[in-house]
């Protein structure tokens, strides 16, 4: 057999192009045999409509057409050529080039045709990997180019990227760009001949063109790369059979490697390797739905999607292990309640050592049981563990060991005697709900009714003294955990002493106010009332107070001024001195 020579399978390769070319119905071809021209064969192109009319002409791609022979059996889906440096920087000089390669068998009867874009990004950034002089070629993989529907998508798509490179700064080219400009917004465009039956997971594993784009519109940046996943949320709940228990946060999650259904962050359906996963994480509330569902999933072997039944493998049996972990998560909660703890507790960031702790301490209160504390007196404070806060009483014993119970709801509130020192001054009380201090009131345990009910309607001045105290502390809290219950029972706290200490009132009505300037919630009236209060009083630390709860800023500092030094610090210790 003759061997066939170049010109006739460069001729054959052309024949094949024009052919394809010729199925696009808005597509003509202007690629000649037996072309001369520098680096190009010549073009395709498009209209909108009729190939007849001069003016449906939309735009011109520039192609290069090669033919090459081989021995080898089987044609893949991928073809390594090796480029001309020259042609590539020719490439450059039209914006990009689509490269056309047809490669046949030996005898010309069977064939692939292979293609790569030259776009001003991949010819610099290639370009710029050469790093001597003396090279003549670069090695790149093309990818199959299997029918003229996708000629067409490979064309258009050519055609919206050239447009917008052409109009970059060629240096953006040469290193990804990083974004420091919150207006700076990444986007790409695809064209599609039909949008109606576009899909976007279809765009999962295909390599795009990311362009970083000013407020202006302008792009001043580009990144290629995979698209790997894309997931959308389904208009479907998932719950057991009876229904109890519901989702309805599936998504769908497309990504190059598989296909999965993702349902309360703890259920994945892998439908690519056919498995179902189980991962148990969230809160204490939501791990509680998920192990009851589980559970339930695992007794009926099967779960609905929808109005369809998803059944699981015959091998997936009764597991103890999540039974015996709702009991547990079901305990924690059932114990959190009776403490008045309506936190949900992010258990993914708890460790199972501080999870046994917690259950150590609530067990101690509930049980009166005796337990060891690194202290040598007793306790009135809180206990702290992870992201939650107990406020506990702790009595030393003579055998050493405590007895530890809640500040709250233990029925005792006027149980213990206290005495607290206030300058020269000592004061008994047996209400703890007035000797509470700030980390107390940042508990998760409060319990405001009872310490409201706590309070008789007439206080005797030292009551109102300690009471007072507290509003500060609980506006200290406030202004920590932004806690609104805080400040509405700080004003019920100072409602009651408006209405038992007049002698007094200028103070607490300051504090009244400085409550209502937390909550947005200062009007005219109470400032009215703050300028007369000011004006009738003597004292720098009233007028300091007043000015700064009206904003009055000029007067404030001019008074701030004038203070000596310790009456300052001592001001900047009270609440209010975040207005100054």
């Amino acid at each position: 057999m003759n061997k066939i020579g170049s010109k006739k399978v460069e001729q054959c390769a052309i024949d094949k192009i024009n052919n394809l070319i010729g199925q696009i119905s808005c597509a003509d071809s202007h690629i000649s045999k037996n072309d001369k021209s520098i680096s190009w064969d010549g073009t395709i192109d498009f209209y909108k409509g009729n190939i007849d009319k001069k003016e449906n002409y939309e735009f011109s791609i520039d192609v290069q057409v090669k033919g090459r022979t081989t021995y080898n059996k089987k044609l893949s889906d991928k073809y390594t050529f090796d480029f001309s440096v020259i042609d590539i920087k020719n490439f450059l000089k039209k914006d990009g080039t689509l490269f056309l390669l047809v490669l046949f068998k030996k005898d010309l009867s069977t064939y692939k045709i292979y293609y790569v874009e030259f776009l001003p990004y991949n010819i610099i950034r290639e370009l710029n990997s050469i790093k001597e002089s003396s090279v003549k070629s670069i090695r790149q993989k093309m990818k199959e180019l299997k029918d003229s529907d996708q000629l067409e998508t490979i064309c258009r798509n050519f055609q919206i990227n050239k447009e917008v490179q052409k109009r970059m700064n060629k240096n953006a080219f040469i290193k990804d760009y990083e974004k420091t400009d919150s207006n700076i917004v990444s986007k790409f465009s695809i064209w599609e001949k039909d949008f109606s039956l576009f899909k976007p997971e279809n765009l999962v594993g295909t390599f795009q063109y990311f362009y970083d784009v000013n407020e202006n519109g302008d792009p001043i940046g580009v990144k290629y790369g995979m698209i790997y996943n894309m997931s959308k949320k389904l208009d479907v709940t998932v719950s057991t059979i009876d229904k109890t228990i519901t989702f309805d946060d599936l998504l769908y999650v497309k990504s190059a490697d598989r296909t999965t259904y993702v349902f309360g962050n703890s259920f994945t359906i892998d439908t690519t390797h056919r498995q179902f996963n189980i991962k148990i994480c969230g809160t204490l509330n939501e791990r509680i739905k998920r192990l009851k569902f589980i559970n339930l999933v695992i007794k009926e072997q099967k779960f609905l999607i929808g109005e369809d039944i998803f059944k699981l493998n015959n091998d997936v049996k009764e597991n103890h292990h999540f039974i015996e972990l709702e009991k547990i998560c079901i305990d924690l909660r059932n114990m959190l309640n009776k403490h008045g703890i309506t936190k949900d507790l992010n258990l993914d960031l708890w460790s199972n050592k501080e999870i046994d702790e917690l259950f150590n301490w609530l067990s101690a209160i509930e049980n009166k049981k005796e337990i060891s504390i690194e202290s040598n007196m007793s306790l009135l404070g809180s206990k702290t563990i992870n992201e939650l806060k107990i406020s506990i009483i702790a009595k030393k014993l003579d055998n050493g060991l405590f007895k530890v119970e809640s500040i709250w709801k233990s029925g005792k509130s006027d149980y213990y005697s206290f005495i607290i020192s206030n300058g020269e001054k000592e004061i008994k009380t047996k209400n703890i709900f007035l000797i509470l201090n700030t980390e107390a009131y940042l508990s998760d345990d409060i319990d405001y009714n009872e310490m409201k009910l706590s309070f008789p309607n007439n206080l005797t001045l030292d009551e109102c003294l300690l009471m007072n105290f507290q509003v500060l502390d609980i506006l200290k809290a406030y202004d920590i955990s932004n806690n609104i219950q805080l400040l509405n029972y700080a004003e019920y706290l100072v409602s009651l002493l408006l209405k038992n200490d007049i002698e007094n009132k200028n103070i607490y009505y300051i504090n009244y106010c400085q409550i209502l300037k937390r909550k947005n919630m200062l009007t005219d009236k109470e400032n009215e009332e703050l300028i007369k209060i000011r004006d009738q009083s003597n004292e720098d630390e009233i007028k300091l107070c007043c000015n700064a709860l009206i904003d009055n800023k000029k007067e404030k500092d001019i008074i701030l001024k004038r203070l000596d030094k310790s009456t300052r610090e001592i001001l900047n210790s009270y609440p209010i001195s975040i207005y100054f």
